[in-house]
């Protein structure tokens, strides 16, 4: 039976639930055109990242070494089959994994009876039912490598039938063997890990293991999750060093210990960036910038913002990003005064979106720049999804829809408008009640905009 910690189980459980309900949101509407008018809850609940490390943004380090990355082919190598006397390793985990590897190659168990930083010792795990096999290993100073000093015996045991999985193959062993695939494909799935596994080691882990060893294993590529905090002002110091024009704009917290501040170092809340090509190349654009927001996974999670346009040949064109606590009315605000300030200072602005109340506030909100000499709309795919939402075997009312949407005229609109209460009675009350600044309703003259 496997052993696992609490926070494991935790992380597991998360991962599950977060596929049940990617899962579900898939089978809504295969149509689907956007999100709900009110978002629904995330699944994992916001949690601050605890980073006792220097967030300084606003003195960024300049980003000095640029390392040649070489693509290579990598595969999982081979377990080892055989140990002998004399066999070094560089470091004492990799003398523990050849003898976990040995043993679980050959269908052998055994246990640790001393461990330390120079000694190890091993004996079969039925020693005491006459098994005579044991390993010693200790750290050679005069070498500075670890070394396999003694095998005593053989295994006399008997593996009455092989079992699916193996003991000694837990998390550590399997994170050590697919690390080359998942560093070649990050998003490899559990099941061609499984598969690989059972390919190398003739063992068939369990699907949770296998998981539980994937993230160990990204931890060992990219490191952890607070040592990744901790490396975003060099991330955005090599960034600005190397984009030109780069624009970072962070916010950060006082960490408080005992329940006091703690100095020089300071929590991560929010981050907005936008790359200096993105800034140039939005002035040959169109003047019309659409937001929307995504949750992030993961233990810290968060909500990704972004703002796009449209150059002439309809052709999305990212201008700016955020990473956020949520889609609050303070994160949005804060995202959209500085998209407003460093992107998009230019007067006759559009700006499109879904009805979400954070938005609306935050736009309206005179000290985040957006009120004076810009529009904003909604965005007619949202207004189609909430409709359908809410008369969800009406899915062929979706063209007349979208037409009186597009319409230019407001007789053309009110008669696609028409066209629906003649093909089903649907109650419209929902739809002639979308105000905007000009006073009227968002289904009209244009007002409104197509994501």
């Amino acid at each position: 039976m496997d052993d696992f910690t609490e926070d494991e189980d935790q992380q597991f459980f998360d991962h599950i639930n977060q596929q049940s309900d990617d899962q579900s949101d898939d089978q809504i509407d295969d149509e689907g055109v956007g999100r709900p008018t009110t978002p629904l809850s995330p699944p994992l609940q916001y949690q601050q990242p605890r980073c006792p490390v220097d967030l300084n943004f606003d003195h960024l380090p300049h980003y000095i070494d640029r390392p040649h990355f070489v693509h290579q082919q990598h595969n999982v190598q081979p377990p080892v089959g055989v140990l002998e006397v004399g066999m070094t390793f560089d470091d004492k985990s990799q003398c523990i994994r050849a003898i976990k590897e040995y043993n679980i190659r050959n269908h052998f168990d055994c246990r640790t009876i001393y461990s330390d930083q120079r000694r190890l010792h091993f004996v079969c795990k039925l020693h005491e039912n006459g098994c005579t096999w044991s390993l010693g290993a200790c750290n050679s100073k005069r070498h500075n490598k670890w070394i396999i000093k003694s095998i005593r015996g053989h295994h006399t045991c008997l593996v009455p039938m092989l079992r699916q999985d193996h003991r000694q193959l837990d998390k550590h062993v399997i994170a050590q063997i697919i690390q080359p695939i998942v560093k070649t494909n990050p998003t490899v799935s559990i099941k061609t890990l499984i598969a690989e596994i059972k390919t190398f080691m003739n063992y068939t882990p369990s699907y949770k293991k296998t998981w539980l060893a994937k993230q160990k294993a990204l931890e060992m590529i990219h490191g952890n999750w607070e040592e990744s905090y901790a490396k975003l002002p060099k991330l955005f110091g090599a960034l600005q060093s190397c984009v030109p024009g780069t624009v970072v704009a962070a916010q950060t917290e006082s960490l408080y210990e005992g329940g006091e501040i703690v100095p020089g170092k300071r929590l991560f809340k929010r981050v907005f960036w936008s790359f200096g090509p993105c800034i140039n190349g939005f002035a040959y654009c169109k003047p019309i910038v659409q937001v929307d927001g995504t949750w992030l996974y993961g233990k810290y999670t968060g909500t990704l913002l972004i703002a796009t346009a449209q150059d002439g040949a309809n052709h999305i064109f990212p201008i700016a990003y955020a990473i956020v606590e949520g889609e609050t009315t303070s994160a949005w605000g804060f995202f959209l005064k500085n998209l407003r300030r460093h992107v998009t200072p230019q007067i006759n602005i559009s700006l499109i979106s879904d009805r979400h109340p954070s938005i609306i506030s935050a736009y309206n909100n005179p000290s985040n720049l957006w009120v004076q000499d810009t529009s904003h709309f909604f965005c007619l795919r949202h207004i189609a999804q909430n409709f359908l939402r809410g008369n969800s075997n009406c899915k062929h009312l979706k063209k007349p829809l979208m037409l009186a949407g597009y319409a230019y005229t407001e007789k053309m609109h009110w008669q696609h408008l028409g066209d629906i209460v003649r093909i089903s009675q649907v109650q419209l009350n929902g739809l002639i009640n979308y105000p905007n600044k000009n006073g009227y309703n968002a289904l009209m003259r244009g007002n409104v905009g197509d994501i």
